[in-house]
């Protein structure tokens, strides 16, 4: 059984009770009627006659102080900071961020690997755009930003330094 805004009960089901939505002083809310941005300036209190929360608001827009029924206001989904360049190029959890499977072998990129001739190549913390590690072999000046799969390819297999 639930109250109507009339105040007469009524058998509804289950699935069509939406939970009973509260507000804090100072969090901003739409307006479902007008589709108005409001902060909420006190409240929750009944209304006169009708015993139904109300809030005071504060129209963003204009300043103006509001009236409303707490049924009339929705939560206002915050928005996420905004992410850095090097946010968005890849996101991982902290364990893929440090391994890495290619061909049904999984590398430790924290670690050294030899190639087949003893050169040792380290993960240089990159990745490309198709998310492969980045390897850098520190003897050669210009084996840098080699792809590990390339480094597998040519040099491999790869065993643990």
């Amino acid at each position: 059984m639930v109250q109507t805004d009339a105040g007469t009960a009524v058998s509804v089901l289950a699935q069509d009770i939406n939970p009973h939505v509260t507000f804090e002083v100072g969090e901003e809310a739409k307006e479902l009627a007008m589709g108005r941005t409001m902060t909420v300036q006190a409240g929750p209190f009944k209304g006169a006659g009708n015993n139904l929360e109300h809030y005071v608001v504060q129209v963003k827009a204009t300043g103006n102080y509001s009236w409303v029924r707490a049924s009339m206001l929705t939560k206002l989904t915050p928005k996420p900071a905004p992410r850095t360049v090097a946010e968005n190029v890849f996101s991982f959890s902290a364990e893929a961020q440090h391994t890495f499977t290619l061909d049904c072998r999984t590398y430790d990129l924290r670690g050294e690997y030899a190639d087949n001739q003893g050169d040792v190549w380290r993960f240089n913390g990159k990745r490309d755009r198709d998310n492969m590690p980045l390897m850098d072999c520190p003897l050669h000046v210009a084996l840098r930003n080699y792809r590990l799969a390339q480094v597998v390819r040519s040099y491999g297999p790869l065993s643990r330094a």
